[in-house]
């Protein structure tokens, strides 16, 4: 798994905790949504997780989009 930082284990059967840095999620939207890896081969085990996690990080990658676009807006009208 990429970008799994150490922390806090919960033993839950049948659960998986994983803790990411903001970059860590950032850098997953970008190389899933942009440019088109499978979030299966790259960070869940399970396929049963892929489409949820797909989706998150497509909004994730949609919200980057306008606070792009928002950012370069107010540096037009500056």
């Amino acid at each position: 798994m990429l970008g799994m930082t150490p922390g806090k284990v919960i033993h839950k059967r049948g659960t998986v905790s994983v803790q990411m840095t903001a970059q860590d999620i950032i850098s997953l939207a970008v190389n899933v949504v942009q440019n088109g890896q499978s979030v299966d081969e790259r960070v869940v085990e399970s396929a049963e997780n892929a489409p949820t996690l797909q989706e998150m990080l497509a909004e994730v990658y949609d919200c980057i989009l306008k606070t792009n676009r928002l950012a370069a807006s107010r540096r037009r009208n500056s």
